[in-house]
């Protein structure tokens, strides 16, 4: 896995390199929260999940450094890192 590669002109087109080693454009990135970064792709790519070690096939994934997240564990580990808010009652009167 890589992040960002180059383009023929020389300026830099994000990409991820899955298992495989081909170059995924990446459409969009997202803010990085608690170490992990959540990319949308071209198109859904098949890969070893870093904290479960599943494979999944997604056009969604996250970073964290050196490895690639399933969306799953992305929002397991995001919740589990977030604080948790106030509660409030359930009855309104």
């Amino acid at each position: 896995m890589s992040i960002p590669t180059s383009t023929a002109g020389g300026s830099p087109q994000p990409s991820i390199r899955p298992g495989n080693g081909e170059p995924v454009p990446i459409i969009a990135s997202y803010p990085p929260w608690q170490g992990l970064q959540l990319h949308s792709l071209a198109v859904a790519v098949e890969f070893r999940c870093g904290p479960c070690g599943l494979r999944h096939e997604s056009a969604m994934v996250a970073t964290s450094p050196g490895t690639l997240v399933c969306p799953s564990c992305y929002a397991r580990l995001s919740l589990a890192a977030a604080p948790v808010p106030a509660q409030r009652s359930a009855v309104r009167w």
